[in-house]
């Protein structure tokens, strides 16, 4: 009898594209990625970033349920996460799981990213 072998799943290199970053992309644009490592020297990365724009978000699971984003400690590492991200010059919009693929999400990312293009040409002009 011959032994069946379980196949090793792949796991991507980050950062990497998924489904969602690819929604983003057509919904949004900018070239978004999945598990952008963000800082040089630590091992913090964001869920979806476009790095064009220096727009993260974060899908926040398990508010309500004792998850990790709701304890002491998830949320002491998640303050130093965000403002490691604030210093380096990244915008960072929260959601919930739920949340990520309503039309008002999707809305709300999109003016987000063409408010930072604007603010970056007009930059650029001064």
């Amino acid at each position: 009898m011959a032994e069946t072998r379980k196949k090793r799943q792949k796991i991507p290199a980050y950062p990497y594209r998924d489904l969602y970053s690819k929604i983003l992309d057509a919904k949004v644009g900018g070239g978004w990625v999945a598990e952008l490592p963000f800082h040089p020297k630590r091992k913090f990365r964001f869920d979806y970033a476009c790095q064009e724009a220096m727009v993260a978000i974060e899908i926040d699971g398990g508010i309500w349920t004792g998850g990790r984003h709701s304890g002491g400690l998830g949320q002491k590492k998640d303050f130093e996460k965000l403002n490691l991200a604030a210093e380096m010059g990244w915008l960072v919009l929260h959601y919930t799981p739920e949340d990520k693929m309503k039309t008002a999400t999707l809305l709300q990312i999109y003016n987000t990213m063409k408010n930072r293009r604007r603010d970056g040409k007009e930059e650029e002009k001064g």
